[in-house]
């Protein structure tokens, strides 16, 4: 369940891949992200890739990975059937999550992290297909949950996969659909995975987008974002001022996500950030990058990870488009931030306090490739991380070691872990793989793997 895959979809020059979820690591356990080449003997892991993992203070959530495969056709389908045990990462506690009908009931209101991976197989490159995580069986492309894949999506293995935070009353659902325009026959494969935790911060939103936005060729700012209206949006603790910025309330770590659709984009270099105070920075670990075979009619970037936020500091998303000049971002998107809680105080770079009147420091770390990595077949650990240098990164609790890229707790957890990867020089042939590995086993049915194959850009490939 925490894992990426593609084939014959996926750029070849700025492959982009994504993975992330809730996961239980536990003491004297390590969690690291590695790649996999089916047969590329040469290609590069790119320094905007970023990596982060941080603990959540409260006991209720899960992570599931699907429980065999499942048909298939066109319209929408829930998806079912999962477990959340049998191997490393899995994990179920205070209730609610019910497996067989893949769907989470809600143990306490409140405010949840939720996201998805799911691996697609024999999906056809006709027609259009939608991911949607809904509340309460409620399909709603509006709800800031939804991604759409389109006319160069791989037709071997390929994933869709959403996240964000949610106000949960107690006893609502979440789940997953799924949507095919017009293809009768692909398969929702075992290597998919699913999760929600409850956050303990009583600060944060979860925004949709209100209206579409045409842009050009350069940096843009998204703005149109509306946080009321259905009942999976919300702004709690302040700091929604306007339609564009976040500005962060109080000083703490915030989970922050968003998947923002792209229509009428050509086959060009596209890269997708969430910035603090307007900054253009692609090595804040919240960077995504898509390449030459990215859809020309509809397509989803996505980008989730960790970052520490100053009071009063402003995140939005920025979009960056390369050549194209008149491409639409349309406003079945979605942007939320929300605080971790607990302790909230940033340590001195070097040190490994916490603070914010807590005892324990927060655990976690928010990092970036020191360096790109010459990568070739079968699987590569990815090291040489860094934690300082930008003001999004960080390393909390002295857990994280840089040099060999592995996170080791001190106490057994349950942790939001996520990577954006920026992958390069790919051959079309064969598929990639991007994964959250802990204990260095790679079990592709863990919930945390993403696979690129046949359509993969061969220069610039983000997983």
């Amino acid at each position: 369940g925490l894992m990426a895959i593609e084939s014959n979809g996926g750029s070849t020059n700025w492959r982009g891949m994504s993975v992330g979820g809730t996961v239980m690591i536990k003491k004297g356990q390590y969690l690291s992200l590695q790649t996999f080449s089916s047969n590329d003997n040469s290609y590069y892991i790119r320094t905007e890739t970023g990596f982060s993992c941080h603990a959540f203070s409260t006991k209720y959530g899960f992570h599931a990975d699907k429980n065999g495969n499942q048909g298939f056709g066109r319209s929408w389908r829930e998806v079912t059937g999962f477990r959340t045990s049998g191997t490393y990462a899995l994990y179920t506690i205070g209730g609610g999550f019910n497996t067989g009908q893949g769907r989470y009931y809600a143990p306490l209101t409140g405010y949840y992290f939720c996201s998805n991976l799911l691996r697609l197989d024999g999906a056809s490159a006709a027609g259009y297909f939608r991911i949607n995580m809904v509340l309460n069986r409620g399909a709603d492309v509006n709800n800031g949950f939804h991604g759409i894949r389109g006319n160069k999506g791989s037709t071997y293995y390929g994933t869709l996969g959403v996240a964000g935070s949610v106000r949960l009353s107690k006893g609502w659902t979440m789940s997953t659909y799924l949507y095919s325009s017009s293809d009768n026959s692909f398969t929702v494969q075992s290597e998919s995975g699913f999760g929600c935790h409850q956050m303990a911060g009583g600060v944060g939103f979860h925004a949709d987008g209100y209206g579409d936005q045409v842009f050009g060729r350069g940096w843009a700012r998204l703005a149109r974002w509306r946080n009321t209206g259905n009942n999976e949006l919300y702004s709690v603790g302040g700091g929604v001022t306007s339609s564009t910025w976040y500005v962060a309330p109080r000083d703490g770590f915030y989970m922050c996500a968003t998947q923002v659709r792209i229509d009428s984009a050509s086959n060009t270099r596209f890269r997708m950030i969430v910035a603090l105070n307007n900054g253009i920075d692609t090595h804040n670990g919240l960077h995504v990058s898509d390449g030459n075979q990215g859809s020309t009619n509809y397509r989803t970037m996505r980008i989730l990870g960790t970052v520490y936020l100053k009071k009063s500091v402003r995140t939005s998303v920025h979009i960056y488009s390369e050549s194209d000049n008149s491409w639409r971002a349309q406003h079945e998107s979605g942007f939320s931030c929300h605080l971790y809680g607990g302790s909230t105080g940033k340590p001195k770079e070097g040190g490994s306090g916490g603070g914010g009147g807590s005892a324990a420091p927060p655990s976690g770390f928010g990092a970036d490739l020191a360096a790109s990595i010459h990568a070739g077949r079968g699987w590569r650990e990815i090291t040489n991380w860094k934690t300082t240098g930008n003001n999004e990164l960080y390393e909390s609790n002295g857990e994280f070691n840089n040099g060999n890229g592995r996170f080791y707790p001190k106490q057994t957890g349950y942790y939001l872990c996520n990577a954006n990867a920026v992958l390069d020089s790919f051959t079309s042939a064969g598929y990639s793989r991007l994964m959250l590995v802990v204990n260095n086993q790679k079990d592709v049915n863990n919930g945390l793997m993403a696979i690129e194959s046949n359509g993969g850009s061969t220069n610039w490939r983000g997983m």
